[in-house]
């Protein structure tokens, strides 16, 4: 009977840690189509939302009581595997602090446009500015492709730091991120003897007709408007008439928009130090004594 207690209660915690680990890894899976089995699964469990979601911290803290419950009731666990469950309870309640306490923030900031701490999370105290210096897409000499982004942000009006892909910087509690960036194209729209400032794609509204505004081609050169019932282009300092209004371009730039994830790490160190001495005691009682 204890025999095969011993058994499913292995089998227990075994299968919580690989439930629990696969729900980290689908947590960082992109956005998928919703109508995909798959999108209805990780919705059904909520994968996607993994350390927002109650019903995960509810299973880490089972996990956290079935380890506890083998270290007081099961007389034949030795006492180095009983330590071993005992890191496990002290790294998971831990985990739970650092991800309830930690927030992440994704931010899209144009060059010059600054934002505060306090608008990202109002409870936080210390709060400073975050300012886009400057942005740059990088791309390859000869095939004129981009192969990354770099920004440059000015912090607490004093401190400046370079960031791009996959090279974060940490600024006191926080570590900074480059994920991606979008461009926009701005044009300054001119119908009849009014002239409109449009971040394209968009839909403008004149003399109670409304239009869309779309890029044709990846140079922004080459735009589309379009009404209800039709439809025309129009090419820079070409002027176009369209449904009895005078449509031309007279101006236009690219905006960039740097996207710039920023996460709390307060707590990390510790959690790291838990699994270190974790892993080491692991290693101790697998391979240490023979």
């Amino acid at each position: 009977m204890k025999e095969t207690f011993y058994k499913y209660y292995k089998y227990c915690v075994l299968t919580l840690v690989i439930f629990l680990g696969l729900a980290s890894f689908f947590t960082n899976i992109p956005p998928q189509p919703s109508d995909t089995l798959f999108t209805q699964i990780l919705s059904f469990f909520n994968l996607t939302n993994f350390y927002n979601s109650i019903f995960h911290i509810i299973l880490w803290l089972i996990l956290a009581s079935i380890l506890l419950y083998g270290i007081i009731r099961i007389k034949n666990f030795t006492p180095s595997l009983k330590f071993l469950f005992l890191l496990i309870i002290i790294l998971i309640f831990s985990i739970i602090y650092e991800k309830s306490v930690n927030k992440n923030y994704t931010v899209n900031l144009r060059t010059g446009e600054k934002i505060t701490l306090k608008q990202l999370n109002s409870t936080r105290a210390d709060s400073f500015n975050i300012q886009l210096h400057d942005f740059q897409i990088k791309r390859n000499s000869r095939e004129k492709v981009s192969v990354g982004s770099e920004s440059k942000l000015i912090l607490d009006s004093k401190d400046t730091i370079s960031m791009s892909i996959n090279d974060p910087i940490q600024y006191n509690q926080y570590k900074f991120y480059q994920q991606s960036y979008h461009l926009y194209p701005q044009i300054n729209l001119k119908i009849n003897d009014t002239i409109l400032i449009v971040t394209a794609p968009d839909t403008i509204s004149y003399d109670n007709q409304e239009y869309a505004i779309q890029p044709i081609n990846q140079k922004y050169t080459r735009f589309r408007i379009k009404s209800d019932n039709n439809h025309t282009s129009l090419i820079k300092n070409q002027p176009v008439y369209f449904e009895s209004n005078r449509f031309q371009i007279v101006k236009g730039e690219i905006i960039k928009e740097s996207l710039i994830q920023i996460k709390e790490i307060q707590g990390t160190k510790l959690v790291l130090f838990l699994l270190f001495i974790y892993l080491f005691s692991l290693a101790y009682a697998l391979w240490g004594k023979k």
